[in-house]
């Protein structure tokens, strides 16, 4: 009688603890939720939490004006907290980052011909996957990136 006791005993212990154990893995495996900030071509810019870090988790969220020109966004990019977004209007001519010439970069106000071989000598090594890495070019910051991104394309 007592070892079936201890059997049912050992039985619900088993199951409570199974049942905590898997609680706790659900737990930290749901990823974590991130904050990206958007701004461009849209109806209500600002920050936006999102759940699953793709950019179509990101557009269903969004209210894009008519104008907005969701072409030059990478939809393969997987999004980071605190990153930000720009979407571009399709009424600005818009230069190719990726296989856009020293001409068509130099089109741009403020790309002189050293910045634009640097561009090409940059995506050479590696090609652009979203905008925002042309500041990853050396002379390039956050101010410059900022005046040259409604003319930016991949």
């Amino acid at each position: 009688m007592k070892s079936i006791i201890l059997f049912i005993i050992l039985l619900f212990s088993s199951y409570f603890f199974t049942f905590q154990t898997q609680g706790s893995l659900t737990k930290q495996e749901s990823q974590p939720i991130i904050t990206v900030v958007v701004e461009g071509a849209l109806h209500n810019p600002g920050t936006f939490e999102l759940s699953e870090p793709t950019m179509d988790a990101l557009l269903l969220q969004l209210d894009l004006d008519v104008q907005a020109d969701c072409t030059c966004l990478s939809m393969e990019r997987t999004l980071l907290d605190q990153d930000i977004v720009f979407i571009p209007s399709m009424v600005q001519q818009k230069v190719s980052l990726n296989q856009g010439s020293i001409e068509e970069l130099m089109s741009i106000n403020g790309i002189g011909q050293k910045k634009a071989e640097k561009i090409i000598e940059y995506r050479n090594n590696i090609p652009f996957t979203y905008i925002e890495q042309i500041m990853e070019i050396s002379g390039v910051g956050y101010k410059t990136y900022l005046k040259w991104r409604p003319y930016l394309c991949l």
